[in-house]
C-alpha cells in the first residue's frame, strides 16, 4: 500500500471518529431526542432552589387597595348591635366618627330603549284618499338602532367574538333581540358605515414618509390569510400621534408559498 493510500485510509477513520462523538455527545438538550434517551449522568444536577417566596405582597411592599367609588349611589350604616365586651346594647351608644367603608358593586339591569315608529294613515279631508306616513329622516329602517350598530361592532370586530357568541350576549345580556342573520347585517352596516374613515385612514398611511408595515399570517380552513398592518404619523392638525391601518386579506399569496 501506497502512502496516499493510507492518507486516505486515515482520513476517512478520522472523519468517522468525529462523526460517532458527535451522536455520543447528543442528549435531549442539544438536539430533539427524548429525555428518556440520555445516557445515566447526561444531564446536569440541577441546584436546589433556596426557600420559595410565600403568595400575595411580600415584606417591604406596598400596599395597594381599590380605588374609591366615583359615585356612591346609596349609603347605609350597619352599627354594632351590642358591645364587643359585654357591656349593654349600643342602640344609644356614642358614634366615634370613625367608619370603614365597604363598597359593594352591582350592575343595573339592562333594558333596550324601545321607540316604536306608528307610520299614520291619514285620510284626506277633500279628496277622501289615504295617505301613509313615512319614517322621519334619521330613523334606521331596521330594528337596529346606531347604539345597538355599535356593540354589535364591537363584539364582532375589537373583542373578537364569533357571530353566534355576539348574538348570544346581545340576546341574553342587553337584552336585543337578534338572530345571527341579523348580527352578519348588522356588521356589514357597520362596515359601510366605517368605510370612508378607513380610506381616509389608508390614504393619509400611503402618502406618509414615515409609514411603517407588518404582515401575520396563518392558516385556516386549509386557506392562506394574511392581516397587513401599516402606521404611520399622525395630522398635526387634528392632535392625533399615530394612524393604524389593518387589513386581513383572505386570498393572499407569496410567491415562497406553499
Amino acid at each position: 500500500m501506497t502512502v496516499a493510500t493510507l492518507r486516505q485510509q486515515l482520513a476517512v477513520v478520522l472523519a468517522n471518529i468525529v462523526e460517532l462523538e458527535a451522536r455520543l455527545g447528543k442528549n435531549s438538550r442539544n438536539s430533539s431526542r427524548p429525555p428518556w434517551s440520555d445516557q445515566p449522568g447526561t444531564r446536569p444536577v440541577q441546584p436546589k432552589r433556596g426557600k420559595r417566596r410565600k403568595r400575595g405582597g411580600q415584606p417591604g411592599h406596598t400596599a395597594r387597595f381599590a380605588a374609591d367609588p366615583v359615585l356612591v349611589d346609596h349609603v347605609k350604616q350597619d352599627r354594632p348591635p351590642a358591645c364587643a365586651h359585654g357591656c349593654a346594647a349600643l342602640a344609644t351608644g356614642e358614634l366615634t366618627g370613625s367608619v370603614i367603608n365597604h363598597c359593594v358593586y352591582e350592575l343595573p339591569e339592562i333594558r333596550p330603549v324601545v321607540t316604536d315608529h306608528q307610520c299614520l294613515d291619514v285620510r284626506c279631508a277633500t279628496c277622501g284618499l289615504v295617505t301613509r306616513g313615512h319614517l322621519p329622516a334619521g330613523v334606521p329602517t331596521g330594528q337596529s338602532g346606531p347604539t345597538v350598530q355599535a356593540m354589535t361592532g364591537l363584539l364582532r370586530g375589537e373583542l373578537k367574538q364569533s357571530v353566534r357568541q355576539t348574538r348570544t350576549v346581545m340576546t341574553e345580556v342587553l337584552p336585543v333581540p337578534m338572530s345571527t342573520g341579523m348580527v352578519a347585517k348588522t356588521q356589514d352596516q357597520v362596515s359601510r358605515a366605517l368605510a370612508p374613515s378607513f380610506q381616509e385612514a389608508l390614504a393619509h398611511v400611503q402618502r406618509d414618509d414615515r409609514a411603517h408595515a407588518d404582515e401575520t399570517r396563518w392558516r385556516e380552513d386549509q386557506e392562506q390569510k394574511a392581516e397587513g398592518v401599516a402606521v404611520g404619523g399622525g395630522d398635526r392638525t387634528a392632535r392625533t400621534d399615530v394612524i393604524c391601518y389593518a387589513q386581513a386579506d383572505r386570498q393572499h399569496r407569496h410567491e415562497d408559498d406553499p
